[in-house]
């Protein structure tokens, strides 16, 4: 299982999503954790996620302010209840 953990300081403009779309090419992760995304969640266009193969995610809640710490991951990764 290979996991990638970036603090990646806003996944809002291009360059960072195409850095982070060639790290998931280049090692295929299960699991992604974005630290300090600086959007939302659904600023990001589902059409990014897909080509990420990522079909699951998680977010933390920090009342008002914008979410710090994101896990996304695909169907392929097994998940416990």
């Amino acid at each position: 299982m290979n996991i990638i953990y970036w603090n990646i300081r806003g996944i809002g403009n291009n360059e960072s999503r195409i850095a982070l779309s060639e790290l998931y090419r280049v090692n295929r992760p299960s699991l992604i954790f974005i630290a300090e995304p600086m959007v939302p969640y659904d600023f990001i266009p589902p059409w990014y996620w897909r080509s990420i193969h990522v079909t699951k995610y998680v977010v933390n809640s920090s009342d008002s302010l914008i979410p710090n710490l994101w896990a996304v991951w695909g169907s392929d990764c097994v998940t416990f209840r």
